[in-house]
């Protein structure tokens, strides 16, 4: 596609958020009152969206070569600190998960003690961003039991896994218990993992793990992003959201149907300006934010198996994402319809929507549910 156009500022990226908000933090940064921004930037009551909006003014004073204080953010609290320092010694193996599919489906299994004669508690769940808890069985194997099934499962599986502590998986499952499933047996499924979860210290609105992991800060650091980002598996499976994209199809058959002719050069720019508008209006505040967290959660998988490299990759489409003026004007999401409308690319992903489902390939099942 022909080079894009970056929106001005105040245009279809600040739609979604309340006007309010967005008066607010451009009153703060033509003031250049960096403390104020840095502390909106750290106010976990606030919400996402006016904090990325305080980080972002924060980013753009930073770069006109105004000082910006460091950022604060909110940390566990010192008796969950505590609990954090104890459970990195307890004698429990480690919890796992896979990376999230194209679908922002992941599976989680959650290990604790509590298992028949000092055996294991382990909480298997597929959690998607978007429905919460989709599946959830509770087994209760013996250690040796657990150690054969993982041993079996990582020589036949393909699925992109990795151990984190449970704290870290409780994490990853706190955001999908609100909801109560429908079933009596999935209540009761879901009631004992919530006890599973709370049992387990909470590290608040702390940074993800990942950057801790990888020795980096959230706001600092390489903000490439580009579409090559795109090509680390699991990415390379992930489509925007189709329904959302509809309207972007049945424009561009209204527009080829409705002009006799146009050079190669009009016809990329008016594909830009559609893809842009689209783009835009897919990409709210909210789908951004379980974009965030979907490739915060990727990066955090590749770190924990070593491969840090691809998780600093991820990092900078996260970076990209949060300063670019539009979602249209991050390399990576663009790309990410770019690629979807490529017609080899549609007509290969029409029959499979999104990653094939990682619980299809791991139920590492076992002992009494």
């Amino acid at each position: 596609m022909g080079k894009k156009k970056r929106a001005k500022k105040g245009g279809r990226a600040a739609a979604s958020v309340d006007p309010a908000i967005v008066a607010e933090v451009a009153a703060l940064e033509q003031a250049e009152d960096t403390a104020a921004l840095a502390a909106v930037a750290a106010d976990a009551a606030g919400g996402r969206p006016r904090r990325d909006l305080a980080r972002k003014a924060l980013h753009r004073l930073r770069q006109r070569g105004v000082e910006v204080p460091e950022a604060r953010r909110a940390g566990p609290s010192a008796g969950d600190r505590v609990r954090m320092a104890a459970a990195q010694t307890e004698d429990v193996p480690t919890s796992r998960v896979t990376a999230p599919d194209g679908t922002g489906t992941a599976v989680v299994w959650l290990v604790r003690p509590g298992g028949r004669g000092g055996g294991l508690r382990v909480a298997q769940v597929v959690v998607s961003e978007k429905e919460g808890v989709e599946e959830i069985a509770i087994h209760r194997p013996s250690r040796s039991e657990w150690r054969r099934m993982w041993m079996d499962m990582g020589a036949e599986s393909d699925v992109i896994l990795a151990e984190l502590p449970a704290w870290e998986v409780a994490a990853w499952l706190r955001p999908a218990l609100n909801d109560d499933p429908a079933s009596r047996q999935a209540r009761q499924l879901v009631t004992e993992l919530r006890e599973m979860v709370a049992s387990l210290p909470d590290p608040g609105d702390t940074p993800p793990p990942v950057y801790a992991a990888l020795g980096e800060d959230v706001d600092d650091g390489e903000a490439d992003g580009g579409e090559d980002m795109l090509d680390i598996v699991p990415l390379s499976t992930w489509i925007p959201d189709v329904p959302a994209m509809e309207g972007l199809l049945a424009d561009l058959e209204e527009a080829e149907e409705g002009v006799i002719e146009l050079t190669d050069q009009q016809k990329a720019e008016r594909t830009d300006r559609l893809v842009d508008k689209h783009v835009n209006g897919w990409a709210t505040a909210a789908v951004q934010a379980r974009l965030r967290r979907r490739i915060e959660q990727t990066a955090r998988v590749f770190a924990a198996r070593g491969e840090e490299a691809s998780a600093r990759r991820l990092l900078a489409g996260v970076r990209a994402m949060a300063r670019a003026e539009t979602p249209s004007a991050t390399p990576w999401i663009r790309a990410l319809v770019s690629k979807w409308l490529a017609p080899a690319g549609a007509a290969a992903l029409a029959d499979e929507p999104g990653a094939r489902n990682p619980a299809e390939s791991l139920d590492p099942s076992g002992g009494d549910q």
